[in-house]
């Protein structure tokens, strides 16, 4: 997927952080939106589905609203439940372990610290994305395998029916075995780990 066809959202409570964030992935040949809260971001991406989004972690969760100390989290979860292949990097200038390692397991992609690098922060991003691509992609091979398991389903049941008047049965059947072993192969291989 090129650049400039992948679309970030930036959800930042600090104007000049969001400001820095906005020019790095512009510079970088992204598209970028931006929030300013958990409330606004979370309304943001279900209006514009990026592809990827880039959250503090400490912020207000609503315009106006309290602080919370985790309202990055808040927001991974609110947008991993819309979008379960959304691909979320959390930020923060206060490092906790505990934290860290609760946002992966909900879902994030990588938990970074401020003074952001700005090498790193596209080197993760660019990852992120391709997991992303990945996710779906392989969703998609899965769908497709299944699908073509069904048409083979009914496929099979016309070369019985079909063999059943053929004056040579063995010539019908041989005539679908190759491809059904090509699928055989193919969800064999889907099982494995």
């Amino acid at each position: 997927m090129a650049q400039r066809d992948v679309l970030i959202l930036v959800v930042e409570e600090d104007a000049p952080v969001r400001r820095i964030f906005h020019e790095i992935f512009l510079a970088a040949g992204y598209k970028c939106l931006l929030a300013s809260d958990g409330g606004e971001g979370l309304k943001v991406f279900l209006g514009s589905r990026p592809s990827l989004v880039v959250t503090d972690l400490g912020m207000p969760m609503t315009s106006g609203g309290e602080r919370v100390a985790n309202a990055g989290i808040e927001l991974l979860q609110q947008v991993r439940q819309e979008d379960p292949d959304a691909a979320v990097i959390v930020c923060t200038g206060m490092p906790n372990v505990k934290t860290a390692i609760r946002s992966l397991k909900l879902g994030a992609y990588a938990f970074l610290m401020k003074p952001i690098i700005v090498d790193e922060l596209l080197i993760v991003a660019e990852r992120a994305l391709e997991r992303r691509r990945l996710l779906i992609e392989h969703r998609q091979y899965h769908a497709t395998l299944e699908a073509l398991g069904s048409a083979l389903g009914v496929a099979k049941a016309e070369i019985k029916r079909c063999a059943a008047t053929h004056l040579d049965p063995a010539v019908v059947e041989a005539f679908f075995k190759v491809p059904e072993t090509l699928l055989d192969g193919m969800l064999r291989r889907k099982s494995e780990p």
